[in-house]
């Protein structure tokens, strides 16, 4: 089988309900900074609704994923790592929309960013949801969630690599689940969150992710 270094994004998604299944095949790009292994790309007035994206990996990219107005979809089952950046960022700000997704069942690891990275500064990127996540080897972060509300984490396993956080919120956010706490939660930037209150002793008994140090 031939294989075929992206040299620009991988895959586009400009509609709704699409679904790409890569079928256990891998998007490979070429180290450039610049490009995406999967974009997709809604505006602030044509926001992308119900699209699924699963089954692969994704590799080699600025970042593996950019999810830029996305509504109600879900990333799943994917492989995302030795991004130059991100490994997935969902954007909603500058007021758009990026609510209601679903990120589950996904490894990863070894970019040189934020494992995911949310952020809706002056727009939304509310009520998303990242379950079963093994985040491990990220650089920078491996969750960042800047000015977004309602956002629940719950059993992923974070593996820290460096000295930067396992979790970075600021805003709303909800972090529990089934998990064990494998180090300090002082380390995490977590505050102002919706109930249950996530100060650093609450953490530990009630929001129990699995964070690990490298």
């Amino acid at each position: 089988m031939r294989r075929t270094i992206c040299t620009e994004d991988g895959i586009l998604i400009e509609s709704s309900g699409v679904t790409v299944d890569l079928m256990g095949f891998s998007v490979t790009g070429d180290g450039g900074d610049v490009d995406y292994g999967i974009e997709v790309i809604g505006s602030t007035n044509a926001v992308i609704d119900r699209v699924m994206i699963k089954g692969g990996t994704i590799n080699g990219f600025g970042a593996g994923l950019y999810c830029k107005y996305m509504n109600n979809s879900r990333i799943k089952d994917l492989v995302i790592s030795g991004n130059i950046d991100d490994g997935i960022y969902l954007f909603g700000g500058s007021s758009g929309q990026c609510n209601g997704n679903t990120v589950a069942n996904c490894t990863i690891g070894n970019n040189t960013g934020r494992g995911i990275d949310l952020v809706g500064t002056q727009g939304q990127c509310d009520g998303n949801t990242f379950h079963g996540n093994s985040i491990k080897g990220n650089v920078y972060r491996g969750i960042a969630i800047y000015y977004a509300d309602g956002n629940r984490v719950e059993a992923n396993t974070i593996v820290r690599l460096g000295v930067q956080r396992g979790i970075s919120e600021r805003k709303a956010c909800e972090v529990m689940g089934f998990n064990r706490s494998r180090y300090s939660w002082s380390l995490m930037s977590i505050r102002e969150n919706a109930w249950p209150y996530m100060s650093t002793e609450r953490s530990i008994r009630r929001a129990l992710n699995e964070l690990w140090r490298k």
